[in-house]
């Protein structure tokens, strides 16, 4: 590019003020069909309003999801609360069960082999010891994510597909799941997934129960 030519085009950014491109933006606005905003649009200015989108509000209201919410993860959710948090009613029998099991190597393989013959047809698990299930609405990151994300969605996502596989991201099925529930904000709560890959191929069953895995290390960090 000649130098005036450059010159030019300094010259002419710095005729503009601060707030001149407020003027501009509907010669710069180029929505694609069907796009979504959060906020309303400024109708005059093509702005965003601090009116949030009265659309997405109402499907809040109904729950209304744009992606079938499984069997499997509304039974997955249920066997959840009743035996793998903490507070469980069952929790306190599924660690005294691993604890005796982990005492003699063959009841922990079979205790192994029954668990993949659970979750490897229900969610197509990778057998990697630190299970992310319960933080992802029951779908798996390491069978159903091209890099396996446990920390929300990549920049290759569009439109709720993955640049990948050319299916629905995970998260956006996590998404759709906990919004059946009203639970769509959880998904902001807590830290981020750090996998532990010294536990891979064991039991995510045992290390839950046992305090092996994530969850177990942000416990102890919380109750620091």
């Amino acid at each position: 590019m000649p130098a005036a030519t450059f010159g030019a085009i300094i010259d002419l950014a710095d005729s503009y003020a601060a707030v001149d491109w407020l003027a501009f933006a509907s010669e710069i606005h180029f929505p694609t069909e069907d796009e979504f905003y959060f906020f309303e649009p400024n109708p005059e200015t093509k702005l965003s309003s601090d009116e949030v989108n009265a659309e997405y509000l109402e499907s809040k209201r109904r729950r209304k999801t744009e992606l079938r919410v499984p069997l499997n993860y509304r039974f997955s959710r249920r066997l959840h609360v009743a035996a793998f948090e903490p507070d469980a009613p069952l929790f306190p029998a599924g660690r005294a069960f691993y604890r005796t099991v982990e005492k003699a190597s063959p009841a922990k393989k079979v205790a192994h082999l029954l668990e993949q013959a659970v979750k490897v047809p229900m969610f197509g698990c990778r057998d990697c010891g630190d299970c992310s299930l319960p933080e992802i609405a029951y779908v798996c990151p390491e069978s159903q994510c091209a890099k396996n994300q446990r920390n929300g969605p990549c920049g290759g996502t569009r439109e709720g597909l993955c640049e990948v596989y050319d299916s629905e991201c995970i998260w956006s099925q996590a998404y759709e799941r906990l919004k059946a529930y009203g639970e769509e904000e959880t998904m902001l709560d807590g830290p981020v997934v750090v996998k532990d890959n010294d536990l891979s191929r064991t039991s995510a069953w045992a290390n839950t129960f046992l305090g092996r895995d994530h969850r177990s290390r942000e416990d102890a960090g919380e109750s620091e």
